[in-house]
């Protein structure tokens, strides 16, 4: 995204949370996803685009969790 100008936009899942990663079995339960607002990635490094992303994602995860 950020060599080709385009946005990204991110997503917030709690999937780890229902289905442990390393695990074959999967078990019943909500997954929630939250879709985020475009990211602007003109001018921006990649760093800083997985930082606001990143930022973004741990705050959707803490509003999931409740």
């Amino acid at each position: 995204a950020c060599n080709e100008g385009v946005s990204m936009v991110p997503v917030a899942h709690n999937a780890g949370r229902v289905w442990p990663s390393g695990g074959f079995i999967k078990y019943p339960g909500v997954l929630r996803v939250i879709i985020g607002e475009e990211i602007a990635t003109s001018g921006q490094s990649a760093q800083d685009i997985n930082r606001q992303a990143e930022t973004w994602v741990h705050a959707q995860l803490d509003l999931i969790d409740g």
